[in-house]
């Protein structure tokens, strides 16, 4: 069917609207008819005209069903839709308002409501309604919207390049700019070159850090990433690995040489000075391990239960070796009847006992009897087995006292995240790192949930991370400490650390107070002190303690002369006879230094420096980042896991990479 649009020129009455007659794809128009809309119907007083030689004539009429008949070269036509000049379009257009239909296409939803009468022609969905010459007409569009087709399942004849989705300034091209910078050789010699040829171990690298970078931390994620983010695509090439491969990199591979790719980053910083390794701020935090928190083995309960073990199973001993004594039985050797003291002499001692039973003579013996000392012999294996696994549990523990039957190196520690607000144990690990200027230059793991304790082996391996020591070292006053301080001062370094009553000591009522000995006047020449009555405390002994890392310390002890009947006795002192004072002058020295050095003006600025070094560096890592639980069990693979953390740490804050 041929196309015509009824189309308006210029503002007129409604009743006087010209319109034009249209064939398609451009071929002549003349003017013809006129267009007339009154309450009840729309229709077309129509003129002959000629076009192209063709007599045509026009007609347009609502039906009953809403649905508009034409009449074109008198033959019927039903027109429903909205087509354009272009393309055997027909249309009603008002003053600035449209109704539109289509021949042979599928009917749009446009709704034309005319004197109250509603028109509809194509589904029936209202569209915004304008009032022209005093008769509602909803409005509808001149032309179809131009919609491009979707090409999701087309082949392409030239295969693109992942390159090509990737801006040249993309942080993970920086990323895998500066992974692939570092020396792959320690990588590479933790393959052995046996069986199918390995992935790249760069790209792996590099698969990795961008992933901490961004917060994915499991193989499976970053596995699950990799089928939809781009920029892993990039990175791999387009290759879909599996979580497996990833997790035999991370777990055969990078826990064999991730000291040397941290060491690589942090020397990266040095040489574009952003770190210079002459100072550092240490602090510490407890981080959770992924074993459950009711996996618990306490040292002390492993030792009181194998004493009773040990206990009851020599008195069952003595028992079997007396009744084979009775019956006939061969003597037992002076040295097989010592007491048992491990899970061997247990079960030596019932093998011996059960060959001796065998060997009883059965007119001694009653049936009855002799299974009974048969089940006793079968208590003392069961006992035995027990004895070895308590042997087992002391050896894993070590001088720990606490470890989880699942991550047997984490050890049971209370932490800040305590959501039952009870002071519930939980195993993890205590991580200390060092920063400078926010960057991690060390880091490391240990199963002391005490501070005091970790300070020298971890100076000690910033030392032999970086082949040097730092000039000078912050920390608060968990890590002061003698040994601590003697330490530093064999380093030569200087030493911002507080002792535990650094800030206590500066108050007024620490100061005012006459009867805490470190008020007492001390005569360091005739080595004496002077109590508030003014007596000489004279030094009457020493005595030595000996830390946990077995450290020994030397503490005098002095007396006062005559403390009975002192009118200040009971404010003095609780004890009963003279008051006696423990000092430890080494340690009162270091402190009088450690005191001199924070309070001065540069003691104060690393002071105020300290909680924005370590103390933000662990708010990024657990909120920003939310690494608050490890992912993986053993030392040897969260201290990896970690590790890879530090790098992309360092790499995010030194790109300025966002989340």
């Amino acid at each position: 069917m041929g196309g015509v649009v009824l189309h308006h020129h210029a503002p007129a009455q409604l009743t006087d609207v010209v319109g034009v007659a249209l064939l398609p794809f451009g071929q002549a128009l003349e003017k013809f008819g006129q267009w007339i809309v009154s309450s009840h119907e729309v229709a077309v007083q129509h003129d002959v005209q000629q076009i192209d030689g063709d007599l045509q004539s026009v007609e347009i009429h609502p039906r009953e069903d809403g649905v508009f008949d034409g009449v074109v070269d008198d033959g019927p036509a039903e027109v429903a839709g909205v087509l354009d000049v272009e393309s055997s379009h027909l249309g009603l257009v008002g003053d600035g308002v449209s109704a539109q239909f289509e021949s042979g296409a599928e009917p749009l939803p446009h709704v034309l409501d005319v004197g109250g009468a509603l028109v509809s022609f194509a589904g029936g969905i209202e569209v915004p309604a304008a009032e022209v010459g005093g008769v509602l007409v909803h409005p509808v569009y001149d032309a179809l919207i131009q919609i491009k087709s979707e090409t999701r399942h087309e082949l392409s004849f030239f295969p693109n390049s992942f390159d090509d989705y990737v801006p040249k300034d993309s942080t993970v091209r920086m990323v895998d700019r500066i992974v692939r910078s570092m020396d792959i050789n320690p990588l590479m010699d933790t393959y052995d070159g046996i069986g199918a040829p390995p992935y790249s171990p760069k790209m792996l690298l590099s698969l990795v850090v961008f992933a901490y970078i961004n917060g994915v931390y499991s193989c499976r994620g970053i596995a699950d990433v990799l089928k939809y983010d781009v920029r892993y695509m990039w990175i791999c090439g387009g290759k879909r690995l599996s979580f497996a491969t990833i997790n035999r990199f991370r777990t055969n591979h990078m826990i064999k040489c991730i000291d040397f790719y941290f060491d690589a980053v942090v020397s990266i910083l040095v040489e574009k000075g952003v770190i210079s390794l002459e100072e550092q701020y240490v602090d510490g935090t407890k981080i959770e391990s992924k074993a459950n928190k009711y996996t618990f083995v306490w040292k002390k309960t492993v030792e009181k239960n194998r004493a009773k073990l040990l206990e009851k199973t020599s008195a069952a001993l003595d028992q079997i070796k007396e009744q084979i004594r009775l019956n006939d039985g061969s003597d037992i050797r002076e040295e097989d009847s010592e007491p048992a003291t491990s899970a061997k002499d247990v079960e030596r001692s019932a093998r011996l006992c059960e060959r001796q039973v065998k060997n009883l003579p059965k007119a001694k013996l009653t049936g009855r009897e002799k299974q009974k000392l048969n089940t006793q012999i079968d208590h003392l294996f069961k006992a035995s087995d027990k004895l070895r696994e308590y042997e087992k549990s002391l050896d894993i523990l070590g001088e720990r006292n606490s470890y989880s039957k699942t991550d047997p190196d984490a050890t049971f520690m209370r932490l800040k995240e305590d959501a039952m607000n009870n002071g519930q144990t939980k195993p993890a690990y205590n991580l200390q790192i060092a920063t400078e200027n926010q960057y991690w230059t060390n880091f490391a793991l240990y199963h002391n949930p005490t501070d005091t304790l970790t300070f020298k082996p971890f100076l000690d391996k910033y030392k032999k991370r970086h082949g040097k020591q730092s000039k000078c070292v912050t920390a608060d006053s968990g890590y002061g400490s003698e040994e601590n301080y003697e330490y530093m001062e064999m380093e030569e370094m200087v030493g911002y650390v507080k002792y535990n009553w650094f800030h206590k000591e500066q108050h007024k009522p620490f100061k005012e107070d006459v009867f805490n000995q470190a008020n007492f006047y001390y005569n360091k020449d005739e080595d004496y002190y002077v109590c508030p009555m003014g007596q000489h405390m004279n030094p009457c002994g020493q005595r030595q303690t000996k830390s946990d890392s077995g450290y020994v310390s030397v503490i005098t002890l002095y007396r006062a002369q005559r403390c009975e009947g002192c009118p200040l006795g009971s404010l003095c002192k609780k004890a009963k006879g003279n008051r006696t004072i423990y000092v430890n002058h080494k340690l009162n020295a270091y402190k009088k230094k450690a005191f001199l050095l924070l309070t001065s003006e540069e003691g104060m600025k690393h002071r105020s420096q300290r909680p924005i070094e370590p103390e933000a560096a662990f708010g990024q890592m657990k909120e920003d980042m939310h690494y608050k639980r490890f992912w993986h069990f053993g030392k040897d693979k969260v201290y990896m896991d970690i590790g890879l953390f530090g790098i992309g740490f360092n790499l995010k804050k030194h790109l300025g990479i966002k989340r």
